[in-house]
């Protein structure tokens, strides 16, 4: 009989368990819908794009990594980052999200949350191939992360006063991101 269920990452759940507690909750280490599937941090990484690592706090549903955003998380990117640095750092921001959110749902406050479009990259297990493995190795080696250093980046919508402000609010930062080049890092 729990309120709300919490998850990071982890298999499709089915309807059963999805509708064990009025809230089911997952932070999916990646930027929904950005990247979206399996081993995110590690293809923004193998594509050249650690400025695009971080995680996204989202209603569960019965897609994979496809439900309503509550928030994004971004690690601040530092030189000599690594997939494995970022990603920890990003699961340490999860934590964090949640440790946020559950508050405010102790408050007895409403929430809103925002849908996701079509994910950019959707990337299952099966599409790894050691041509990434390489790529990850030449972007450690030549230090890629030194060229997207940028500071630790949260954008929350679950606390907007409406469904739309929270697209808006979500659309204005994944925008940013991705054709912004001066919000995603510094040059």
């Amino acid at each position: 009989k729990a309120d709300v269920v919490v998850n990071s990452g982890g298999p499709i759940f089915k309807a059963p368990l999805l509708q064990a507690a009025p809230l089911v909750l997952n932070y999916h280490t990646g930027i929904s819908p950005i990247y979206n599937g399996s081993d995110s941090v590690f293809w923004t990484f193998a594509n050249g794009q650690p400025h695009l690592t971080g995680g996204t706090l989202m209603v569960m549903n019965a897609g994979v990594d496809a439900g309503d955003m509550l928030a994004h998380y971004l690690p601040s990117v530092e030189p000599g980052d690594t997939p494995g640095r970022q990603f920890m750092k990003t699961i340490v921001g999860g934590v964090e999200l949640y440790c946020r959110f559950l508050e405010h749902l102790a408050a007895a406050r409403a929430f809103v949350s925002a849908p996701q479009g079509a994910p950019f990259h959707y990337t299952l297990g099966a599409d790894w191939s050691v041509h990434q493995n390489l790529m990850i190795e030449r972007r450690v080696r030549q230090d890629a992360a030194r060229r997207f250093a940028r500071p630790e980046m949260v954008s929350v919508y679950w606390d907007k006063p409406s469904r739309m402000a929270a697209i808006d609010a979500a659309r204005a930062f994944l925008s940013g991101l991705v054709y912004d080049p001066e919000i995603g890092h510094s040059r």
